[in-house]
């Protein structure tokens, strides 16, 4: 039986330009960033990845971590107990299914979950493709995922009074983002995560169109 090759230590991708604004003497919050990636390096010897898709997968997801503030990394940090990753869409709504039985009647057949934040705390994540019936790079793909990890684990910024002022303003009653953005403020949280962390819009850009949304994140240190 051919061994499966482990993937070797490797530097994380270099900091995007206007990324963390953690500065570098933050000891803290670089520690947090070294347990992350150990975390996610083990969670990717242990799955069934190619090497090719070991080092794409651990490169997007580093990518919209080290794009956080400190406070969103400290949040993300408390509310992913465990990475998980998978080779395909199907592989991973099966263990989804396997995990939670109940989930199985509520996934219309055909449809396959493009990724899942659990409620035990473990994110589940593939590769990329059609993220709200649009394309999405795997960036931006694992960006609305960790959003999501940002706003647990009982929804606090979403159920807030402020951003669901701000998500009914210029998420629900706009067409600035997705249709699902607009079915929730938990979704819409998530949406407008992915563009601002995933998408390569610029803060400043995003606030052109969105500033209520842009200001709820940067009051509670996200942005």
């Amino acid at each position: 039986m051919a061994r499966r090759k482990i993937l070797p230590p490797q530097k994380p991708p270099k900091e995007p330009k206007g990324g963390s604004q953690a500065g570098d003497g933050d000891d803290e919050h670089q520690l947090r960033l070294r347990e992350v990636r150990e975390r996610i390096d083990g969670a990717l010897n242990n799955s069934a990845l190619v090497p090719e898709q070991m080092t794409e997968f651990r490169h997007a997801i580093l990518t919209v971590l080290q794009r956080l503030t400190p406070t969103a990394l400290q949040r993300v940090h408390r509310a992913v107990k465990e990475y998980r990753f998978y080779p395909t869409l199907k592989a991973m709504t099966e263990a989804i299914k396997k995990k939670y039985p109940k989930i199985a009647s509520k996934i219309k057949q055909g449809n396959v979950a493009k990724g899942f934040m659990d409620r035990d705390g473990t994110m589940h994540l593939n590769g990329g493709g059609i993220l709200f019936k649009r394309p999405a790079k795997l960036v931006e793909f694992y960006a609305h995922e960790v959003a999501h990890a940002i706003d647990r684990p009982i929804h606090e910024i979403s159920g807030s009074q402020e951003w669901q002022s701000a998500w009914a303003r210029e998420i629900r009653d706009m067409d600035f983002l997705s249709h699902e953005a607009k079915m929730s403020p938990e979704e819409g949280f998530s949406e407008f995560g992915a563009m601002v962390l995933g998408s390569g819009i610029a803060v400043a850009d995003a606030k052109q169109v969105m500033p209520r949304c842009v200001t709820v994140w940067q009051e509670h240190d996200l942005l």
